[in-house]
This record gives C-alpha cells, structure tokens and sequence, in this order.
C-alpha cells in the first residue's frame, strides 16, 4: 500500500512540475493561450484523479499502520540517515509531539545543529530500549536525552549531525556553516523592517467543512445554514478574515498579508478560527499566537577602508554555505453543490366510487386505482475541487569595477578601488498578487570580513533589482563597495543572499556570487612628477 501512494505522490510531482512548466511558458508568451488553456485543463483534471486515487490509498494506509510499524519507520529513518525527499508532514504529527533545537555532546560543548524528537504518549519504553536506540555514534547518550524523556510517557530521540546544512528543515546558516537554526525558538517567524510579509496557518478538517448543512438531512435542505469554517488572522494593524471549505481529513494554508513596522521590534500575531468546529489549527487548536521577530539588516555597513590599513595573515575564505528555497507550492479549496435528483415513491389508492343498479337495488363499487404520489428529492453531494498555485524565484548577479577605476580592465582591476553591483531576480507565479510578494532585500557579505562580520544591505532600484547604495566614503557619492588596499591578487568575489519574496508556503530565497580578479594595488597608479 506505501508504495502505491509513494507511486502516486511521484505522478503528482511530474504533473506538478509539468503544470508549472506550462505556466512559465504562457508568462513568457511561448505558447498560444488557447493551447496554454486546453493542456492546463488536462493537467489539472488528471491530478484531481491522482490525488483523489492517494487519498483513498492513503487513508486504508493510516487504518493498517500501528504505531509501532511508524516508530520502527522512524527509527529506521534515524538509525541509517535516510535520505527523504519529500516532508511526510502527517506521518511526523502522528508521532512527534514537539522538536527541540540544540542540545550538549559527550563531552559537554553544545551542538546547535542536535534536534531532538519528543514522540506522544502511548506506549511504554523500557530504558534499555532507551540505551538500544540512543547510543550510536553520531546521537546523544540517553543521559542528554532531552528532558522530556520519560520512561512511561514520551521518547524523545536526539539527532545530531557533525556537519552544516541539510537535515530536517531549512536552515539559514552563518558564513561557513557556523552559526543558527533558522527559526529561533523563541519566535515563529522572523521578518525584516519596512518588507510585505505573508504570515501563514495550516488549517486542518476532522469533517467536510462545507458552504452550507444542505447535505445532512431533508430539514437542513429546506432550511440549509451556513457550514464554513473562517479563520482570522490580524497583526500590526492588519486583518484578514478567510471563510474556507474543504474535505475531511484534507488541510489547507489560510494566510495574512501585511507590511511590518519600520522599527526592530516584537510583534504578535493572532489567529482565530470559528464556525465550523471540524476546522483546526495545525488539526489541534481554535486559537493561536505567534511571535515575530522584525530586525534592521541596515545596521552594519563595512568601516571606511583606509590606504595604511593592513592584514598580513589574510586568507580567501570559502564562500558560506546557506539553505536556499527557490520554490513554493499551495492551493485552495472550493466546494460545489452537484444536485442528484432521485424519485422517492408514494403509492397510494385513489378511489373512484360508482353506483352500480340491478333489480333488487345497487351497491356502490370502487373503481379507483393506485397512485404514485411521491416526489422528487436532490440526494446530492458537495463536490470539491482544489486550485493549485506554484511560486519560484531565479536572479542574476553581477559585479564590476566602479567606473572611477582608471586603470580596469574588464573584470581585472587593482585592490583599494570599489566595486559595483547589479542584480536582477524575477519571480514566476500562477497566483494572484494577493498571494505572493517579489524579492524585496537583498545583503552582500565580503570576503575580507570573512562573510560575516559586516554586510551591505543592497537598495531595490525597481521591481527586482538591486545595487549598492550611495556609499557616504565615495567622493562621488557612486554606489560602491570599496575593496581593501591589502587584498591579494586573487579573485574577489562578493556574495548575496536574496530574500523577502513571501509566498502562503513561506519565503523564498536564492543565494548568488560574482567576482572580479585583483592584480596589483592603487598605490601603482601613483606617480611622482615636476611642480
């Protein structure tokens, strides 16, 4: 049964991709709308039936898997560092109750990278249970097992990778994969100052939530009420309520667009669902708070380089090694009522009295006859369809010598002049602008701070482009970064990550790099002459 849903879910992902194909092709203007139309049509029927095809397998699969076949999975899963490609969000519900970020190694030095699975109560764990699972090479020993590990009510299993990057979740990491998790635990979401952000909730249905009660019984379809859910969600003076429908056992993201302040701070969002009680919050709650971050990147601009400046033990870095989501993929849920008429029977004897006279009288005799007197009643059925939407985000990068440069020469130019920058990044959508935002920041890290330390913040010229801002050292005021005196003849490249394009499945980003060489230094474009 798992590998048929698996077969399925790799169909699904073909015509996705093919679907997503096609829309760029049409905003590109590479195919005739109404070839565009009539293939788009195809698709999207063609994954309604494959979809509906995995619901079915993968509801009879949940019925057949005990916990102890998931657990096994999972261990499996751990035990082995198998790769999986695709995030099986309602197999990890099942199990997890909560993850917890970073923990301490053997020999006490913490690990930021550990993420440790605290699984629901259910069954009990022996500790030598604990010790079989816990001590491998590369996980915690049961005495840093988190805290929450009972022996009687949860496991909790630590995995602790020694190397940057990858793993479960995205992880925006610091240069050369030193630093933090992406979403801090102290906070849901991070955001940028003064940036369109889309806050986002996955409601999930227990029953059909449906435009109206028609379906439940003949009263309801005479005097049907309404039968959405509607989910809330309001922050920083914005709100949005969504009134949504969907079928049993389905989910779907409800999301607010809103702008953030213009100052750091702390902010709060708060979700609501009411209406119909089948629709939940992450399939638990009615409500729901979560707490932003809103930072300035703006705040760390490079010192003013100085021709005395020096670093003789200077060596090029590595470029850093960050998590890059180029890709998003949501939809939503609409219902329509698909009447079915069927004729209910009601025989009934109709009678037609008539005298009837002979010699000695009469009598009366009924000539009737049997009626059908019943009715016609709509045994009807909500009929759901599901609107995918796709998002992906590409760009360009690309460095030269300032114009002031005297003595560049295309790419190749001598340390202690500045560099400019251009980026360009476009985004592809099949969704209303209601659901996406474009890539609004971007910041540029440098190898002579090691890229970190300090970044340039980069200006948005226009719809997806960026440059350097006005550089307050630049005689000329010209958007800049000055290279150092000391530098070496060695390639200098300069490295930007793009973010800020929010989509109902989160933010996406793409990571790009250019470089001009270094010959030489400004110091041999001097020269002495006669006053």
């Amino acid at each position: 049964m798992r590998e048929e849903v698996d077969g399925l879910t790799a169909q699904i992902r073909k015509l996705e991709t093919k679907s997503q194909t096609l829309v760029e092709m049409r905003l590109e203007e590479k195919i005739a709308k109404e070839d565009y139309d009539k293939k788009y049509s195809a698709i999207e029927a063609e994954l309604k039936d494959l979809r509906d095809q995995r619901n079915e397998k993968y509801e009879a699969l949940q019925g057949e898997k005990s916990i102890s076949t998931r657990i096994n999975y999972f261990r499996k899963a751990f035990d082995h560092e198998i790769q999986m490609d695709e995030f099986d969000r309602d197999i990890l519900e099942s199990l997890v109750d909560k993850v917890v970020v970073g923990a301490m190694d053997e020999e006490g030095n913490p690990n930021p990278y550990a993420l440790t699975f605290v699984f629901k109560a259910g069954v009990k764990f022996t500790k030598e249970f604990y010790e079989k699972i816990a001590n491998k090479s590369d996980k915690m020993e049961i005495e840093n097992l988190s805290t929450y590990a009972t022996d009687d009510k949860q496991l909790a299993y630590t995995y602790a990778p020694n190397k940057a990057g990858g793993g479960w979740g995205m992880r925006m990491l610091s240069a050369n994969g030193a630093g933090a998790i992406e979403n801090n635990t102290a906070y849901d979401h991070e955001y940028r100052v003064n940036t369109d952000v889309i806050t986002s909730v996955r409601i999930y249905a227990s029953d059909d939530i449906t435009p109206d009660n028609r379906h439940v019984s003949e009263a309801a379809y005479n005097n049907p009420v309404k039968n959405t859910a509607t989910v809330t969600i309001s922050t920083n003076g914005y709100s949005k309520s969504t009134e949504i429908v969907m079928p049993s056992g389905s989910s779907q993201l409800v999301w607010l667009k809103w702008r953030t302040p213009s100052t750091s701070q702390d902010v709060t969002v708060h979700v609501s669902v009411t209406g119909n009680s089948a629709a939940r919050i992450d399939g638990t709650s009615r409500n729901a708070t979560l707490t932003c971050r809103v930072v300035d990147l703006g705040l760390n601009p490079p010192p003013n380089p100085t021709v005395i400046d020096r670093n003789d033990g200077f060596r090029v870095p590595n470029l850093p090694v960050k998590a890059e989501k180029t890709s998003a993929h949501w939809g939503i849920y609409s219902s329509t009522w698909i009447p079915k008429w069927v004729w209910h029977p009601k025989w009934e004897w109709e009678s037609d009295w008539d005298w009837v006279s002979t010699e000695d009288g009469g009598y009366w005799e009924d000539n009737g006859s049997w009626v059908d007197n019943g009715k016609w009643k709509d045994e009807g059925s909500w009929q759901f369809d599901y609107t995918s939407y796709t998002a992906s985000l590409t760009g360009q990068m690309r460095l030269t010598p300032d114009s002031k440069v005297p003595t560049a020469q295309n790419s190749t130019m001598k340390s202690g002049y500045g560099v400019n920058i251009n980026i360009s990044t476009t985004p592809h959508t099949n969704a209303p602008s209601s659901h996406v935002t474009s890539a609004q920041n971007a910041i540029s890290y440098f190898p002579e701070f090691a890229y970190e330390t300090y970044w340039r913040k980069l200006q948005l010229m226009g719809y997806g482009q960026f440059q350097f801002e006005e550089n307050k050292y630049s005689t000329y005021r010209n958007r800049v970064h000055f290279t150092p005196i000391w530098y070496p003849d060695e390639t200098y490249r300069v490295y930007t990550e793009i973010i800020d394009m929010w989509t109902p499945d989160g933010m996406l980003r793409i990571n790009l790099n250019d470089d001009v060489t270094i010959r030489g230094d400004l110091y041999q474009d001097w020269h002495i002459g006669p006053k």
